[in-house]
């Protein structure tokens, strides 16, 4: 049961996960009851029946039960089993489609998992695309948020302090609450925030006929705006998004003796569209590396959102000489898995053509999936220097492998719920629930994302060349 292509999964509305101990602190920001979370401000008129709701929340639960091995992963079940009864009370009268879409986002965010999504009903799809937003596009950096986009009210580059006096942090970590990503990385969900703060803000917070935004100019003077909502097909930008070259996979040399090799993607079915076959590439590259003498090569993961697992297990066995494990365990919810069901679960051969110098690999919140499985690796037997930030995938392994849709019949609601528990061979990590934290922590500035340098990648090549 080989997967062919982990879900890219960062950006399709959705993304995180909030563990239960930050539940006290979340209820002493909002000051209002737990089940609250589950369900969106957005005001509703009438009396609307919640059994329909309820028969669907239901079915979603049963849906785990049956068939998604890691409910109780990264919480026990005592704390799963609170939340989702919680989630479940938290129906009643007055409940309606973009309510009950929000609670189900928000069990999903819960169980940590980044491979977990859901969809809205056509109708439900219809109903935002008819809705006003928030107007600005946010880019979330180191240092708080700024617009990202040009607007007639407040200038590109900005520092947002608050909305309606709400602090932006404040802001951010409600947010949270409705994005799904592996365990408690939050690098994944600001970069889905990104493009979609917009979207999550309305789930959260409800339409609102204006915005009193707070925010602070470059020269550090404070200033105040009312900003009115607009369609989303007014946006004047979608917002910042990770920046890539053409190629899918690319191998340059910046400087004597560096070599970048960039892999934007491990997913079979994008490289065969591009004409790309990961083999050859890396075939060619390793002997041209090796045959130009080259002692410093960057491995850019950055935006690798995963794909085929055997890519990431063939890339490792070009910069190592010894056999090596990749998986320890995979497990589904009716059994564990074999070798004869997956190659990875087998020791693992070095190629004869193998990278014997300094490594060093980029990563960010959106290298994920198979690109983070490759990184654990890396990691845990210490073969690489790591440069960037978090990346979006855990450490200790991901939920994914084929995914079963389910259907909540009287919503419409799909929700793709992966069946393979994906477990890592490597050395134990203090947080089971992070990703794989850089050496160098390089994160852009405003003006770098303005002008749009790579600094990062610059930065790279700086402590390649000298180490």
């Amino acid at each position: 049961m080989v997967r062919q292509c982990k879900g890219w999964r960062l950006f399709n509305f959705l993304l995180i996960s909030i563990a239960m101990f930050r539940l006290a602190l979340l209820i002493s920001l909002y000051a209002f009851p737990f089940f609250s979370f589950c369900q969106t401000s957005v005001d509703t008129t009438g009396v609307l029946d919640p059994v329909p709701y309820q028969q669907d929340f239901a079915k979603l639960q049963q849906a785990l039960q049956q068939t998604y091995p890691s409910l109780y992963r990264f919480q026990n079940k005592h704390t799963v089993d609170r939340v989702l009864d919680s989630c479940y009370r938290s129906i009643r009268k007055g409940t309606d489609p973009t309510n009950f879409y929000a609670t189900v986002k928000y069990v999903l965010s819960f169980l940590e998992d980044g491979h977990l999504s859901c969809s809205p009903s056509p109708s439900l799809r219809q109903h935002f695309e008819e809705q006003r937003y928030f107007p600005l596009s946010l880019v979330f950096l180191k240092d708080g948020a700024y617009n990202y986009c040009d607007h007639s009210g407040i200038p590109k580059g900005a520092k947002i302090i608050s909305i309606n006096n709400i602090p932006i942090e404040r802001i951010k970590e409600r947010l949270y609450a409705y994005l799904v990503s592996d365990g408690n990385i939050k690098t994944a969900k600001d970069w889905t925030l990104n493009t979609t703060f917009w979207f999550y803000y309305y789930l959260a917070y409800g339409s609102m006929p204006t915005f009193q935004v707070g925010y602070k100019m470059s020269s550090g003077v404070l200033k105040e705006a009312i900003v009115t909502p607009v369609l989303r097909s007014q946006f004047t930008c979608s917002g910042y998004q990770f920046s890539q070259p053409t190629d899918l996979l690319a191998l340059s040399f910046p400087q004597k003796d560096v070599a970048v090799m960039t892999i934007q993607t491990f997913t079979y079915q994008q490289l065969t569209e591009a004409k790309k076959d990961f083999g050859v590439f890396l075939d060619s590259c390793f002997k041209e590396i090796n045959g130009k003498g080259i002692s410093k090569l960057i491995i850019d993961l950055r935006g690798n959102g995963g794909g085929a697992d055997v890519y990431g297990s063939y890339l490792y066995s070009y910069l190592t000489n010894r056999p090596f494990s990749y998986y320890k365990e995979l497990q589904t919810v009716e059994k564990k898995l074999t070798i004869a069901d997956h190659p990875n679960l087998a020791i693992q051969k070095p190629n004869d053509i193998y990278y014997k110098g300094k490594l060093f690999i980029l990563i960010n919140g959106l290298t994920f999936s198979a690109a983070a499985e490759f990184c654990a690796i890396a990691k845990s037997n210490k073969r690489a220097l790591f440069i960037g930030e978090e990346t979006g995938g855990t450490y200790c392994g991901n939920t994914s492998g084929n995914s079963v849709n389910t259907l909540l019949p009287n919503t419409g609601i799909s929700v793709s719920l992966p069946t393979t528990k994906y477990v890592m061979a490597v050395k134990s990590a203090k947080q089971s629930d992070r990703g794989i934290f850089p050496d160098y922590t390089v994160l852009p500035t405003i003006e770098a994302v303005l002008s749009n340098r790579d600094t990062q990648l610059s930065e790279a090549i700086k402590l390649a060349a000298v180490k």
